[in-house]
């Protein structure tokens, strides 16, 4: 089984004799065109300005410093798993881990008062190509009359990055975003259609997606490979489980997770 593949290998995976399901699209902002300026980026302005005007701040910390504020971070984050009826994941998705996370830079946005209101950890490619974010927590409510965090540190990082000179920054997948959404789908990609529409217990696809359309994006598609036709629901669940990281977060209906 191959996991999250591009375009790009499928030509490869199909002579090795695979078959493929669509998992959703990743969403890659260039950051040649990214701009703060103009019409188009008002809305995201005015969410840099609200932060700053209510004393937020973003920062990028690490080594001594970013272990100092461990505590504040995993304050964080257990806040949000607890208002989203969450549990950590595995596999393909960040979790909180104290060791995993000293091994690079984390983004962090404080209120007036230092209190942590949301930080995100920092995956930098080779060659300043890309920048990623992995593991996103952000405390739940207004803390210290800070609104929602998220978007102003996307957006600080966007601006940090291509300051330094990096060609891309990626937002990650958005879920089953564009799958069996066409009348020549096939009934495998017609029910995850259905899931995507309809599955917010499990997980939150649509605001995820929307989330990330918010920075204009080009979406490009990634696909789950398998050997043979039938393989569809033994490799579909054995990457939950692996993700999950149990059955039973598999058949328990969660809250939404962004």
């Amino acid at each position: 089984m191959l996991y999250q593949i591009t375009p790009a290998l499928l030509p490869v995976a199909h002579d090795l004799g695979f078959v493929f399901f669509k998992l959703g699209e990743e969403a890659i902002v260039d950051l040649a065109s990214f701009d703060l300026k103009g019409n188009k980026a008002k809305t995201q302005r005015h969410a840099i300005n609200a932060i700053e005007k209510a004393g937020g701040r973003f920062r990028i910390v690490a080594g001594g410093e970013l272990k100092a504020l461990l505590p504040a971070l995993e304050r964080v984050s257990d806040e949000w798993l607890a208002a989203k009826g969450a549990t950590e994941k595995g596999f393909s998705l960040g979790r909180f881990d104290a060791a995993y996370l000293l091994r690079f830079p984390c983004a962090i946005v404080e209120a007036r008062d230092g209190t942590v209101a949301a930080f995100a950890n920092i995956l930098e490619g080779s060659r300043r190509e890309e920048v990623s974010i992995d593991l996103m927590r952000h405390a739940e409510g207004e803390v210290s009359g800070l609104p929602s965090p998220m978007e102003y540190l996307v957006l600080m990082l966007m601006q940090d990055a291509k300051a330094r000179g990096f060609a891309r920054f990626n937002l990650g997948m958005a879920p089953l975003a564009a799958v069996g959404a066409t009348r020549r789908a096939r009934p495998i990609e017609r029910l995850a259609h259905q899931f995507f529409l309809h599955g917010e217990a499990w997980y939150n696809y649509q605001g995820l997606r929307r989330f990330k359309a918010r920075f204009h994006p080009v979406w490009e598609p990634r696909y789950l490979a398998y050997r043979r036709p039938w393989d569809w629901p033994f490799a579909v669940a054995a990457t939950t489980q692996l993700i999950s990281g149990r059955w039973r977060n598999l058949l328990v209906a969660k809250g939404p997770t962004t």
